[in-house]
């Protein structure tokens, strides 16, 4: 038979020979008999040894020495019958029939009927190839058929989820039901880390695997860098379990991270569909917490400024209640912290935003780790907190307690996260109350230190002592 592949015609089925050896008998249209057929067209009939020779001299030496060891002897036909496989004036091989029984040709009525043969041939080969050519459309269409349907599933699926979580932000109903939501529609847990990658929120049914999760992710230290870096979903298998990691970006700034664990292979099309536009929703919804955030911190701010130059009243007070149940009973002690960054000419630029607010969240979770808590504002790199104590506590041991959190502070943010140099910065309450607030490190400014500080303000009361 022909292959148009290799442009050669290739032994398919023999008899009579060894066909381990006739395997290797390539032969090129026009080479020998079977070439010279298969090229013309047209049927040959040998009658005589020497025909055969003369015929078989075109033959490579490596085909005629296949061809001998076939037979297992150096020897030719002595009659020669090779037939065309015509379909359509197409040839899609020959029938090459040999004799090697002394005196006893082929003749022309031999010829024909092997000629009627092949054309029986031919008709079968070519509706089989027509067969197989037409089940393999058949398969390939059904597979295309297949894809189509199962893209089509996971759009709608896809468009599903979108429309319940566009439902919820609007709604303003919180991370937590975000979280929720998606796991309940991708049959997946759901963790959301903020840009310092702690976990900020998940869906309930992963509380309890929250632990192991956070330990497995914790050794591969480089997932959340390569995420962060690249602005690009990662994918890993955390404790064996499938993992999709999805920055949370408006596409410049980095707000946190999303991981779609657990999830079945067959649905990683779904989860990555999915997890476009899901997380730019999780990018408005922590933007809208960061300003909600930034709102309450204005208010404290205006707040504490006031009590900073002194204007305390009863007007005051009750904000400063509102803002927490301590304030309006007992002592205060307002304490400026200045941990100003090593920042370019433009605070702008991500990356340096990025590390900003990372040292802000560090000083605040080391100064609300310890009761009392204080109240806070921060502008900056600058933050005012406020504590309050009973009015039981002495000046001395308010002092003292404030001198220790901000000593383990200073060491916290010496740790090799915060490589930066500090220092201890005092200064008195006229000068702490203008730069309580106001102060620090502003737009634009260089310096090339953390500078944790604290004002060495008086203790005072509501009473305003």
């Amino acid at each position: 038979m022909f292959d148009d592949n290799r442009n050669l015609l290739i032994p398919y089925s023999t008899y009579g020979i060894d066909p381990g050896e006739a395997g290797q008998i390539l032969i090129a249209p026009g080479e020998t008999i079977a070439g010279t057929v298969f090229s013309t067209k047209r049927i040959t009939l040998l009658t005589t040894r020497e025909e055969s020779v003369r015929a078989m001299s075109t033959m490579t030496p490596e085909n005629l020495q296949a061809y001998h060891s076939s037979l297992g002897r150096p020897v030719y036909p002595e009659s020669v019958i090779c037939v065309p496989l015509l379909y359509r004036n197409e040839c899609l091989g020959v029938i090459t029939i040999d004799r090697f029984i002394p005196d006893m040709p082929y003749t022309e009525a031999d010829a024909q009927v092997f000629e009627s043969i092949a054309n029986l041939a031919s008709t079968a080969i070519a509706n089989s190839r027509l067969y197989q050519q037409t089940h393999e459309n058949w398969r390939v269409m059904s597979s295309l058929n297949e894809q189509l349907r199962t893209t089509h599933e996971q759009l709608n699926h896809a468009i599903a989820i979108n429309k319940a979580l566009a439902v919820t932000s609007l709604r303003g109903q919180g991370l937590e039901t975000i979280c929720n939501t998606l796991a309940q529609m991708l049959g997946t847990d759901i963790v959301i880390y903020n840009d310092s990658q702690e976990v900020i929120a998940c869906n309930k049914s992963s509380e309890e695997k929250l632990g192991a999760f956070q330990g497995a992710l914790q050794k591969d230290s480089r997932i959340f860098a390569v995420t962060g870096t690249t602005l690009k979903p990662y994918i890993c298998k955390i404790g064996g379990a499938p993992t999709y990691l999805s920055p949370i970006s408006d596409g410049n700034l980095l707000f946190g991270y999303a991981a779609f664990t657990g999830y079945q292979e067959k649905d990683f099309s779904l989860i990555q569909n999915a997890s476009g536009l899901s997380c730019l929703l999780l990018a408005i919804e922590l933007m809208r917490l960061e300003r909600e955030q930034q709102i309450r911190e204005e208010y404290i701010g205006e707040s504490l400024n006031a009590l900073l130059k002194g204007h305390m009243d009863t007007h005051l007070l009750r904000r400063l209640q509102d803002l927490s149940p301590d304030i309006g009973r007992g002592k205060y002690m307002p304490v400026l912290i200045e941990a100003e960054l090593d920042v370019g000419p433009n605070i702008a630029e991500s990356r340096e935003l990025m590390q900003l607010k990372q040292l802000r969240r560090s000083i605040l979770k080391s100064i609300t780790s310890h009761t009392p808590r204080p109240i806070y504002a921060h502008r900056d790199s600058s933050l005012v907190a406020l504590y309050a104590f009973p009015d039981s506590s002495t000046d001395g041991r308010i002092y003292e307690y404030i001198r220790k959190q901000y000593t383990n502070l200073r060491e916290s943010l010496a740790a090799p996260r915060h490589p930066s140099a500090h220092q201890l910065r005092q200064s008195g309450r006229q000068r702490g109350a203008a730069a309580g607030f106001h102060g620090g490190c502003q737009d634009g400014d260089a310096v090339s230190s953390h500078r944790i500080g604290r004002a060495e303000y008086p203790v005072f009361s509501p009473a305003g002592n």
